[in-house]
């Protein structure tokens, strides 16, 4: 065990040993197709049909199995099981595909419930950042911490760069904050609370109801913990109050 953050780098090659396809976008999410089927066949010289394993490999794997057993029982009885939240320890988790827009694969990989599971967590720093910016607030407050655990919420696809100012930039740290403010001659109608991919869709939002009169604030809160940390004061009044 070691004192300082550790990095741990799994390199691997998607599609590995398929001799036309493989470190391509081609082998993620379709088929090979049975040319290249054929081809990964015989570059692992792999003669037997579809669906069949051998009696010799399954007493491979299964003498395999039982050594990865007897290893994690080992690690299991040296290293109890940590939680990191209790036990006031500050790693860092890294989740990716947060968003609605994931493609053909979206609902099956998001459950809804996740994100709201993991804020409910006690002393659990969950960020969940709106574009480049707030991602790198977020692995700098994520190191910072000395007792708490972190969860940084990536989105999949590319979102958008905010367009900011540098009293907004100041502010990130405390996560509740206004991105977009409503027109000052105006009563403030409605606000709207983003973060993650939702942040520019927020915004979107925001310009069209504006088209229909509706006078909004858009407020990025890409931490709920931290924005709870916040003086009661600075909570109550910054990101709510009438510009």
């Amino acid at each position: 065990m070691s004192a300082n953050p550790t990095l741990i780098c799994a390199r691997a090659q998607i599609g590995h040993v398929s001799p036309n396809k493989a470190g391509g976008h081609d082998v993620h999410g379709a088929p090979l197709g049975a040319t290249e089927v054929q081809a990964v066949r015989e570059a692992l010289d792999w003669p037997h049909p579809p669906f069949v394993v051998p009696d010799a490999a399954r007493a491979r794997g299964a003498a395999a199995q039982a050594r990865w057993q007897a290893r994690l029982a080992g690690c299991r009885a040296a290293l109890p099981d940590r939680v990191a939240a209790l036990m006031r320890t500050p790693p860092v988790y890294l989740f990716t595909h947060d968003s609605i827009g994931l493609g053909e694969d979206g609902p099956a990989r998001q459950p809804v419930e996740q994100l709201a599971t993991l804020r409910l967590v006690p002393d659990l720093d969950v960020w969940r950042p709106g574009d480049a910016v707030q991602t790198l607030v977020a692995w700098q407050t994520a190191i910072r911490h000395l007792h708490t655990p972190t969860c940084l919420v990536l989105s999949r696809q590319n979102l958008p760069h905010q367009e900011r100012d540098m009293d907004t930039l100041d502010v990130i740290r405390r996560s509740g904050h206004v991105l977009v403010r409503e027109a000052a001659d105006r009563l403030l109608q409605l606000v709207l609370i983003a973060a993650g991919s939702a942040l520019d869709l927020a915004g979107q939002a925001r310009r069209r109801r504006a088209e229909g009169d509706v006078n909004a604030r858009v407020v990025s809160m890409p931490s709920c913990f931290v924005f709870e940390q916040q003086e009661a004061a600075w909570c109550r009044a910054s990101p709510w109050k009438p510009a």
